[in-house]
């Protein structure tokens, strides 16, 4: 209730719409003409599938059904506010360009608000630069422990507010107690991650809960590994299995993105990988993963989830998760319908939106 009052509050001074001494009017000020939110995102380069696939159908899901609905009732004024969504294209692989397109969107483009840009390692950018200007950031596919739990991360950015879950509440705990129960005393890893804070975050828990030396771990480059790259890791990873009757660990685990998890389908195949299980990181858990690699996967493949289709919600909700894909699914784009459903992200990130609207409402 506090962190909603909170961003109420906030809502209403990102707007700046002018509230002081308006009391004694017998009619509502009109306000802005539409509730401008700024994103910043890439929609051709390395992290474009979560643009297509991940939070990026939401967010433009939940405008289209906002809009659709007349907008947004904000009681202060004579009419719902539409969403105005104002997207600048990024290159993740040029340094500075988040910041710039960031600073950007809330200087020269004057939006109220800004949804997150893709990934975790992005919000460290937007925080800084939102939270000096005092926009509100409402992160999409980001969120890490790790900014929970330094005083100088998320308990000093009172303008960002993180939806996503993170590794050490439901995911890789659980990932270990279900490997215990499968009867495996001290649970083994052999861990493949990306060089960015998704990857060096997931890698930290599962140290943590696996214990240091009960992992195996290799590195790769962020967003600049090539087929050959992961190759070699799947190589290193099955001459390190050992015989697969009696394997020297127990689940071998790809704490990366897209592309680079295909890439390690590829290797996979190619190299007759078969570890007793494999836990891969956002994007497989994905409808278009299984689209693109279902004949080629293999039984014991996993990724983590929030929630899925046989999920039962308590009440009062706002709607079913089938009712929410249904309008997520046609603002994916580059894959069939039936294949965009996104069961890690999907969820959090529209509830998440959800939240947001009630605060500014």
């Amino acid at each position: 209730m506090r962190k909603v009052l909170f961003v109420t509050l906030v809502a209403v001074l990102a707007l700046g719409v002018g509230l002081i001494g308006c009391g004694g009017e017998t009619v509502p000020p009109t306000g802005p003409d539409k509730i401008k939110v700024g994103l910043v995102r890439d929609l051709t380069g390395v992290l474009a599938f979560y643009d297509q696939m991940s939070g990026g159908p939401v967010y433009r899901a939940f405008a289209k059904m906002v809009n659709d609905d007349g907008g947004i009732d904000m009681s202060t004024y004579a009419e719902k506010k539409l969403i105005e969504l104002d997207v600048r294209q990024y290159d993740p692989m040029s340094p500075g360009d988040l910041g710039t397109q960031t600073t950007a969107l809330i200087d020269q483009d004057k939006v109220h608000f800004v949804w997150g840009a893709p990934g975790t390692t992005t919000i460290y950018t937007q925080a800084s630069i939102c939270n000096a200007k005092g926009i509100l950031l409402s992160t999409l596919e980001g969120g890490a422990t790790d900014m929970i739990a330094d005083p100088d991360k998320l308990p000093s950015w009172p303008y960002v507010w993180i939806n996503l879950s993170f590794s050490d509440w439901y995911q890789i705990p659980v990932l270990y107690q279900t490997l215990k129960a499968q009867g495996i005393s001290t649970p083994k890893a052999y861990v493949c991650y990306i060089d960015n804070e998704h990857g060096h975050e997931y890698l930290e828990v599962t140290q943590r809960i696996f214990g240091d030396t009960n992992v195996i771990a290799v590195g790769h480059d962020q967003y600049l590994a090539t087929q050959t790259d992961l190759d070699d890791i799947v190589s290193a990873a099955k001459d390190a299995l050992g015989d697969p009757a009696n394997p020297n660990y127990n689940i071998f685990c790809a704490w990366s993105y897209m592309p680079y998890l295909g890439f390690l389908v590829t290797s996979f195949n190619s190299f007759d990988f078969n570890p007793p299980a494999i836990a891969m990181g956002p994007g497989a858990s994905s409808g278009a993963f299984d689209l693109m690699f279902g004949g080629a996967l293999m039984e014991g493949v996993t990724a983590f989830a929030v929630a899925n289709t046989k999920t039962e919600i308590d009440e009062p909700t706002t709607m079913t998760l089938t009712e929410m894909w249904d309008l997520v699914k046609p603002q994916a784009t580059g894959f069939p319908p039936d294949y965009t459903w996104d069961v890690w992200g999907h969820p959090i990130e529209w509830t998440g939106l959800e939240l947001w609207k009630a605060a500014v409402e």
